[in-house]
């Protein structure tokens, strides 16, 4: 994990780009330690998530896996041999045996400029896109909110798409994490996204995503898990990267 750049920063540099909250529907998550909340049917609850550092980049290639060998799981959980490192934690099974899978922090970071996890949400909207190929659809919606500076915030959007290309890309109760650019296109999509800052300074800028994971798993009508994302700043304006993660757990999409 990395070791990120001080409050200090943030309120010297980033002291244009924070502000109030911006809720427009799905669940939103924000303080805690990293958790996956609850399921049932119906709408989902926001799951809680927390304090740490957003890793730099994700290595390996290929979506999860497991199998015979490696760290032993306990008494009861089979031994698991994981063919892709997760860049911070993994996620354990529903039963609570280790898996492969990852998991992430809400966080949010433009360069190496860290913002506080406590005065930041994300929000997640899913979709269904039905047409030529079928298509779960996940907003996600970061918000930097830091009540001290009045009008203004930070904020970053980027929508992330499961192709639905077959029973085996449907989530199950299974954990698994498919990964930027590894899975790109089979069955992961991760279109451009967008950085504003609002208040004294605008700042708009588009990203293009480089690297990252989608972690996911479906619990009765819920889908839950994880979203890193590694975008690069089109143009070379400033900030020239930005890191956003965090957990949802959302209603499963119908049509």
């Amino acid at each position: 994990m990395r070791r990120l750049e001080p409050l200090v920063m943030c309120l010297a540099v980033l002291a244009a780009a924070c502000g109030s909250e911006v809720i427009h529907g799905g669940t939103t998550s924000s303080g805690g330690s990293t958790a996956t909340g609850g399921s049932g049917a119906g709408g989902g609850g926001g799951t809680a998530s927390g304090v740490g550092g957003i890793a730099s980049g994700v290595g390996g290639s290929g979506a999860t896996a497991s199998g015979s060998g490696g760290a032993a799981g306990g008494d009861d959980c089979p031994d698991i041999s994981c063919a892709t490192p997760c860049p911070d934690d993994t996620w354990p099974e529903l039963d609570g045996c280790p898996s492969c899978a990852c998991a992430a922090d809400l966080e949010l970071q433009a360069d190496t400029i860290w913002c506080e996890p406590w005065y930041t949400t994300l929000e997640t909207t899913p979709s269904l896109f039905i047409g030529g190929i079928d298509r779960y659809v996940f907003d996600f919606y970061w918000v930097y909110d830091k009540p001290a500076w009045d009008d203004e915030e930070q904020f970053v959007w980027v929508t992330v798409q499961l192709m639905k290309l077959g029973l085996q890309f449907e989530p199950t109760e299974k954990n698994v994490t498919y990964f930027y650019p590894a899975d790109s296109g089979n069955p992961l999509e991760v279109l451009q996204g967008d950085y504003h800052t609002w208040g004294v300074i605008g700042i708009n800028e588009k990203l293009d995503p480089v690297s990252g994971f989608l972690s996911i798993r479906r619990v009765g009508d819920n889908f839950e898990g994880f979203v890193y994302l590694h975008m690069a700043v089109v143009g070379g304006a400033w900030p020239h990267t930005v890191y956003a993660s965090g957990p949802f757990n959302v209603p499963v999409p119908t049509p």
